[in-house]
């Protein structure tokens, strides 16, 4: 069979022969560059920590799956500024589980996917559960895309972008996480990193937060939840945010959060927000303001229905 790849345009996901497969979805941007030879990934895998990798290369693990840790990632891509490379497809499943785990260093410290020095990446179709971070996008990843992805019981972010890069979060479907998405660098880097000409966007995209029994740093918080966004808002960061894009959105919580706030513009760098919906299943009003561009509503159904069609479309059995 030949596997040279000629041209990708929108994947989505399916459940085959117990591995997570990719299928056709309508096409948004281009993925592939031309005439790049894949490189095929199977079975069960350890730890890994990068692969050989050419501009452009897609890595295809659909029939990959990755047994996550407790401490490091179960996929480490680190590379000197190799633009282009696509991951495309396979699961990792983590040990850790939101209502069992006791000691917040145990999220803190582990992630499905890590990625440095790679421009332009893309990972798709991916299935990643019960770790720390998701996906966590470090240094030199300027204008990602994590597309098609179904992010779960993820216990510190589902996707930390905290170096401020520019990308794009498509169709992903985002359950049962402490924190949506990681907008806020570290102390050290807090001089370092500047966002203002980056700009995130986020479309067609579900976002609901679990409280969990490990919260952060074991303070001794009640069980409980972040915010959808995790924003850097501290006066040094005035002029350096990035800016961000919200189309066609559902967020869902069903508690106030015990760290950081419910704001869907936690930064005031929304510069564009259309289409969305809040479904807010918690006690009382909801405890921000509810900005242009979004709908707020306290029916379950909204955000039952949505993920039911998402995991339909994308091939994920009942109760997945």
């Amino acid at each position: 069979m030949n596997r040279t790849v000629l041209r990708i345009v929108g994947l989505g996901l399916v459940l085959a022969g117990g591995f997570w497969h990719v299928k056709a979805q309508s096409p948004h941007e281009p993925l592939a560059f031309d005439s790049v030879q894949p490189l095929v990934i199977r079975g069960t895998q350890g730890f890994t920590k990068s692969w050989h990798l050419v501009p452009g290369m897609r890595i295809d693990a659909r029939e990959a799956n990755w047994l996550g840790n407790t401490q490091g990632w179960a996929i480490q891509i680190v590379a000197p500024k190799v633009p282009g490379v696509q991951l495309i497809g396979g699961e990792v499943a983590g040990p850790l589980k939101l209502d069992k785990v006791n000691d917040w260093h145990r999220f803190h410290g582990s992630a499905g996917v890590y990625l440095a020095g790679l421009p332009k990446v893309t990972v798709q179709g991916m299935r990643i559960g019960q770790v720390g971070d998701g996906i966590r996008i470090r240094e030199d990843c300027p204008d990602w895309i994590i597309r098609d992805c179904y992010l779960f019981g993820t216990g510190d972010d589902a996707i930390e972008n905290d170096n401020l890069q520019s990308g794009l979060i498509d169709n992903c479907l985002i359950e049962r996480t402490h924190v949506g998405i990681s907008l806020r660098p570290s102390q050290k880097d807090a001089l370092r990193v500047d966002g203002s000409q980056h700009t995130l966007t986020l479309r067609n995209t579900l976002i609901r937060l679990a409280p969990q029994r490990a919260t952060y740093k074991n303070r001794g918080a009640p069980a409980g939840h972040g915010g959808f966004f995790k924003a850097w808002t501290k006066p040094i960061s005035a002029g350096r945010r990035i800016q961000l894009r919200i189309i066609n959105c559902i967020f869902c919580a069903s508690q106030q959060p015990y760290t950081n706030t419910l704001s869907l513009d936690p930064a005031f760098t929304v510069v564009e927000a259309q289409g969305n919906t809040l479904v807010w299943l918690g006690e009382g009003v909801f405890p921000e303001r509810v900005p242009p561009g979004w709908t707020e509503t306290r029916d379950p159904a909204v955000w039952d229905r949505a993920v039911t069609r998402w995991k339909q479309a994308h091939g994920i059995p009942p109760g997945q």
